[in-house]
């Protein structure tokens, strides 16, 4: 009566104007909890059920709201994204600082891109990045990327450097930063040896800070999202927890992900070095390990042509199959997919170990 100004007679049969009042009222309420609005996180949920005009009130689970805004209904497994920013070349005076930017702004993503445990969201030339939290709340929320990695190059008196910052965008906490000192060194070696402790300090499936700064994070919350299910309990295995229960937890994430979607590359793959560990850790699997195995590393490297680690896998496994001159080829190529993934060259080192191939 109050809200639509009606007098205290009015009959609600006579007209539909609460019936249609409610109505808007439902399409806004959940217009507003899709994820499109830009205001804080709620921690409420209101609800105005079909039927009557009681709203409901219930707490909301924050990980599933992220994840909504995520893409809730992604039914590939994948890892995090990562918004890659560059100082602007245009506002750098100096030839070799400007000249270092560019050919970052062009390969980062690239090298990057080739690991498959990151995605990769490309930040516009003229991104002016601060460190106020409007530059993370706009990657997260025009991206949906859980880091900002922004690069830039600074003269610190006559000493030119090239500084990198890893920022988690959900928690607004510092991840990692560092910085390069660029002598006269030529800098296409320079970027080479930036990009190898790149990949490795911080992306790397083995040691990567970044990846497992994330699978902390999501195991901290309520609820985990599906499609990072797989990735962040390898992580956890390899970087946390080795261990028997973490290694099950693995098992069992890789095989319901691949039960329920046949083509989930990432998964696949994951399953595949995860029959290794099983070869290592003498498990049980209730099939023959070495017939599994094959065939996920065969469905693992169809599913990720190109892969380095997925290469990787697929070498020991031909190496456990006594097919030594595939897994030399396989090996071959897994460097050169990636030369500046070394934890391939660990899962291959430890594998040959494994299997006793001490040469």
């Amino acid at each position: 009566i109050e809200a639509l100004g009606k007098p205290m007679d009015y009959c609600l049969t006579e007209s539909p104007a609460v019936r249609v009042e409610a109505g808007r009222v439902r399409k806004l309420l959940e217009e507003y909890y899709s994820g499109e609005n830009t205001g804080s996180q709620p921690s409420c949920q209101i609800t105005l059920p079909v039927g009557g005009y009681t709203p409901l009130f219930k707490p909301i689970d924050n990980a599933r709201v992220q994840w909504r805004r995520l893409g809730g209904k992604r039914v590939q497994s994948s890892g995090p994204k990562v918004y890659i920013a560059c100082q602007n070349p245009a506002s750098i005076r100096d030839d070799r600082l400007r000249n270092i930017i560019y050919k970052l702004r062009s390969s980062l993503p690239v090298m990057l891109g080739k690991l498959g445990t990151v995605q990769i969201a490309l930040a516009d030339p003229s991104f002016a990045f601060s460190y106020a939290d409007h530059a993370l709340e706009y990657a997260w929320r025009q991206y949906q990327a859980e880091f900002l990695l922004y690069s830039e190059a600074i003269l610190q008196g006559e000493i030119p450097k090239l500084r990198y910052v890893l920022i988690h965008t959900l928690s607004r906490e510092l991840v990692w930063s560092t910085e390069f000192v660029l002598t006269s060194t030529d800098s296409d070696q320079l970027l080479e040896e930036m990009y190898a402790r790149l990949v490795n300090e911080v992306f790397s499936l083995y040691q990567g800070i970044a990846l497992s700064f994330w699978s902390r994070y999501w195991y901290q919350q309520p609820s985990m999202p599906e499609a990072y299910q797989v990735l962040a309990a390898h992580v956890r295995f390899l970087q946390d927890e080795v261990s028997e229960p973490s290694f099950t937890a693995l098992w069992q994430v890789c095989q319901k992900r691949t039960r329920q979607y046949h083509d989930d590359a990432l998964a696949h793959l994951h399953y595949a070095v995860a029959c290794l560990y099983a070869h290592m850790l003498k498990v049980d699997i209730g099939e023959s390990l070495e017939e599994f195995w094959q065939r996920q590393a065969l469905v693992a490297i169809e599913l990720n042509p190109g892969n380095a680690l997925a290469h990787a896998i697929f070498a020991v496994n031909c190496h456990a199959r006594g097919e030594t001159e595939l897994a030399r080829v396989e090996i071959e190529i897994a460097r050169k997919s990636n030369p500046f993934d070394i934890g391939c060259e660990r899962l291959i080192a430890t594998g040959l170990c494994a299997l006793r191939s001490w040469d």
